[in-house]
């Protein structure tokens, strides 16, 4: 993680039938979040594009080794926040937070290499 997050909270929970893990961040004035979910999708027109996601300018789609990220990018000047989508075996990541679309294209290639070793 980006150095001026700290982990705050850890939840599990299950929602509309499906376990999740939500991990919270902080710095006492910015967060980042972190949601990990099981998933039947396989790809991320399945989990998105199929149900209506709309993008913006700000969408771009990465790939980082194997995996297709979904970047999402809604700072404006002086108010970084972004937000990130990948599938990885049968769980779908989902990241989102006061991050510049940069610091969070870094979290996860950095999770995605932790994940996947």
């Amino acid at each position: 993680l980006p150095t001026q997050f700290h982990v705050e909270r850890a939840f599990e929970f299950v929602q509309n039938g499906i376990p999740e893990i939500l991990l919270q961040f902080g710095n006492g004035k910015e967060f980042f979040d972190i949601v990990v979910r099981d998933s039947d999708a396989n790809n991320l027109k399945t989990l998105f594009v199929d149900k209506n996601y709309k993008s913006h300018p700000g969408t771009q789609f990465h790939q980082v080794t194997d995996t297709l990220i979904l970047l999402d990018d809604f700072s404006e000047p002086g108010n970084p926040y972004s937000r990130a989508a990948f599938i990885s075996g049968t769980q779908e990541f989902l990241l989102a937070g006061q991050i510049s679309v940069n610091d969070l294209h870094d979290t996860v290639k950095s999770l995605l290499s932790t994940w996947t070793d």
